[in-house]
């Protein structure tokens, strides 16, 4: 594996992780619907909480996986074989 595909498999892996750390942050903090800007008294807008605020957790934790899980798969693909071969080693070469 060359210097390049080595740091952008670093790079993608560790986005991939800080995706899955910030998805599962966001799904265990949630909104909430208390507090100063649930009411708002001097505006004719009322302040709604998402039905669902784990749904952009989840998507980050899937995107996060989704990346670790290429990055792990495109290195275990590209290391070197033992002895410094490339290419095929069965005897019909």
């Amino acid at each position: 594996m060359t210097r390049r595909e080595r740091t952008w498999t670093v790079v993608a892996a560790l986005l991939g992780a800080g995706m899955v750390v910030a998805g599962v942050l966001r799904m265990r903090t949630g909104t909430v619907s208390f507090g100063w800007f649930a009411y708002t008294p001097l505006s004719e807008t009322m302040y709604a909480p998402s039905p669902a605020p784990w749904r952009l957790g989840a998507a980050l934790v899937v995107v996060g996986v989704l990346l670790l899980g290429g990055a792990g798969g495109f290195a275990l693909g590209r290391r070197r074989r033992a002895g410094g071969t490339t290419g095929s080693t069965t005897a019909a070469d």
